[in-house]
């Protein structure tokens, strides 16, 4: 996150909601490609987004955060089609919570591939994976086009942020949608894990 670091602070992107246009999904894009950290809003709080397949990229995310990699991290997809490159086939009962509750705050930790860092398992075998709701973070992962980490953007231990002002950990950029996120549970979590697919 050098760029960040010469800077001092973080670019703040401002965009409308409903449509955050196009620049700063491709500046914001182009900075999860190079390995640096995004924070957006998700349904419930700013999330702090890397590429989730990038093991490096991880551990400058997790040095940010100061957490320790006993602790893995929950990953958001733009399309339900991502779920091949994090898991295996999901189980019928997976694809029916997913069908019923998706996109939402709901995460389902399932068996992950061999390909997903273990730093995201925290050596489990499992990874927590979700399908957002808010625009800015379905709009990010989907031009993107790949999964991206969602632990919340501040230091371990410390308040989730719920708006721009809150995130206090080095990014590239922030996004600021504007608005307070509703003060409710980061997620819902449900495990699928040795059931039949």
């Amino acid at each position: 996150m050098a760029d960040a670091g010469e800077r001092g602070r973080a670019e703040v992107l401002a965009v409308h909601t409903e449509a955050p246009g196009e620049v700063p999904l491709r500046r914001a894009a182009e900075a999860l490609l190079r390995g640096e950290a995004v924070a957006l809003p998700t349904d419930t709080l700013y999330g702090l987004c890397a590429r989730a397949l990038d093991a490096q990229a991880i551990e400058r995310l997790f040095a940010a955060k100061g957490r320790t990699e006993e602790k893995g991290a929950p990953v958001l997809i733009g399309h339900r089609e991502h779920l091949a490159l994090l898991a295996g086939p999901a189980p019928a009962r997976a694809r029916a919570v997913m069908e019923a509750l998706w996109p939402g705050p709901l995460t389902l930790v399932l068996p992950a591939r061999d390909t997903v860092p273990e730093a995201l398992t925290a050596g489990t075998g499992t990874v927590g994976v979700r399908l957002p709701a808010h625009p800015v973070a379905r709009a990010l992962v989907s031009a993107f086009g790949g999964p991206v980490t969602a632990p919340s953007a501040n230091p371990s231990g410390a308040a989730p942020p719920t708006t721009t002002a809150d995130v206090s950990v080095e990014v590239f950029f922030k996004y600021n949608a504007g608005e307070a996120l509703p003060d409710m549970p980061a997620t819902w979590m449900v495990r699928f894990v040795g059931l039949p697919s």
